[in-house]
């Protein structure tokens, strides 16, 4: 029975010694890569938000919680490049 108690030690010290071995993160490596281009669908929406803001009640509320709607436009126009 010594010998399992052993055993078992042994295994239970290399187990937590191997924990605390850092191992890189697949998270690392990842990330946005920038390719200069737009993706056709994203200019699209940024479009048709931006005609959004053309509306007088898109407008009116803007407003009403100090926004201007040209500055938001102008905003929606610069996420298209």
């Amino acid at each position: 029975m010594p010998s399992l108690n052993r055993t078992v030690a042994r295994v239970l010290v290399v187990s937590l010694c191997t924990l605390g071995v850092p191992i890189p993160a697949a998270q690392s490596r990842a990330g946005l890569q920038r390719t200069g281009r737009s993706h056709p669908a994203g200019a699209a929406f940024a479009r048709a938000l931006g005609s959004f803001f053309d509306r007088a009640d898109v407008r009116a509320a803007l407003e009403r919680r100090g926004v201007s709607a040209d500055d938001a436009k102008a905003r929606v126009g610069r996420l298209e490049r």
